[in-house]
């Protein structure tokens, strides 16, 4: 890498399509702790963890493969010393001598400066109050609540997605660890849905993204105004959904996923044509977290291939999935 470049002011790495790291400059390696020989020719999978993995090889990489670019999507790294660095991470994909590599930028953020703040205000005007002896209880209830609130903000922007107000994909592989669990402990069955709006890219292009987002937030409510508090909804990344179903069999998932995909294609919001697929897997025992998702995902894939507008069960396709397949081992393009 370039003198100038390797001391560049952010991270910079190089990987090929197999995500095998190529380059590395001096900032990265110092962002990270590692050295370039030993991230060099590694996978970057060595710097995530298993639910930025789930994030990396299922939106990134497709999206990176589709359209040749991302631009300030928020991921996170884990260190040398196992730390947690949050970064904005932007990327390219070339070609060069008949091979296509991806050019990354990496920016490490500050998530909370904002909130530290304001509770540092809060610690600031608590001191004052103990010092007003003749007002300390009033003063105490009132950061009490104020506290509470800021507890609860944090939790909430923790937890949901900011433009569908669904859960995010942090919950959802947390959910899905515990059906697991649950599955294994008790025997109680669960279904996954994978959903997808058919053609979104057209629909940004031309449209616009604010109809784009319009078309998102419309989806979610009208998932969340189907299934009841029981299942677990949540935005998986771009135009992708996910759907926890417990105590549902493949063939109740079916009807469920039927019922949405007609519901959506009919809706009274649904200014310009607009179809979603989907993919269903429902768990059994020789699943594990990794293969419950790779089958739906393999089930939107199948719906995705013969036409769209369809719901697919994995149980249905002629393919086996056994404990070391991996969700990440996707589709290029949806």
């Amino acid at each position: 890498m370039h003198d100038r470049l390797d001391n560049a002011a952010c991270g910079l790495l190089t990987i090929d399509l197999q995500g095998h790291i190529i380059s590395i400059n001096n900032t990265f390696s110092n962002l990270v702790g590692f050295t370039k020989e030993e991230l060099e020719n590694n996978h970057i999978e060595l710097l995530l963890n298993n639910a930025n993995k789930l994030f990396f090889h299922t939106i990134l990489y497709p999206k990176i493969r589709t359209s040749g670019s991302i631009q300030e999507m928020y991921l996170t790294l884990r260190k040398k010393d196992h730390s947690i660095i949050n970064i904005i991470f932007n990327a390219n994909m070339f070609e060069v001598d008949s091979q296509f590599l991806i050019d990354c930028i990496v920016i490490p953020i500050q998530n909370r400066i904002e909130y530290e703040k304001e509770i540092r205000e809060i610690n600031k005007k608590l001191t004052q109050t103990l010092e007003e002896k003749t007002m300390l209880h009033d003063k105490l209830q009132q950061h009490q609540a104020k506290l509470v609130e800021l507890n609860e903000q944090l939790q909430l922007l923790a937890s949901r997605d900011p433009l569908t107000n669904l859960y995010n994909r942090r919950v959802f592989v947390e959910q899905l660890d515990l059906y697991v669990q649950s599955f294994y402990n008790n025997h109680v069955p669960f279904s996954l849905c994978i959903i997808d709006i058919d053609h979104f890219k057209q629909v940004n292009d031309n449209w616009g993204h604010n109809v784009g987002d319009d078309m998102i937030k419309n989806l979610a409510d009208t998932m969340v105004s189907m299934f009841s508090n029981k299942f677990t909804v949540a935005r998986f990344g771009g135009e992708e959904f996910v759907i926890l179903m417990p105590e549902i069999e493949s063939y109740q998932a079916i009807s469920y996923a039927e019922q949405l995909r007609n519901k959506v294609k009919k809706a009274t919001w649904n200014t310009i044509e607009l179809t979603i697929s989907l993919g269903i897997a429902t768990f059994s025992h020789v699943d594990n977290t990794d293969s419950i998702i790779a089958k739906a995902d393999y089930a939107l894939y199948e719906s995705k291939r013969n036409g769209r507008d369809q719901e697919t069960h994995a149980d249905s396709l002629n393919r086996t999935f056994s404990s070391e397949s991996h969700y990440y081992k996707r589709r290029g393009s949806t």
